[in-house]
């Protein structure tokens, strides 16, 4: 599974709103990262038994 660290923030730009704003991007991001990896291993994830 290829993973990808592309982060937004590497520094503060010392405008605080800014800052925050692009904080809950990196956050809101994270997330749907650890979304996507559950869900590709869910889906990797075979069955036991076939019906």
């Amino acid at each position: 599974m290829q993973e990808n660290y592309n982060s937004t923030i590497h520094f503060l730009t010392g405008n605080d709103e800014l800052d925050l704003q692009l904080l809950n991007i990196e956050i809101s991001t994270a997330y749907l990262d650890i979304l996507s990896t559950i869900l590709g291993i869910i889906s990797a994830k075979k069955p036991n038994n076939y019906y």
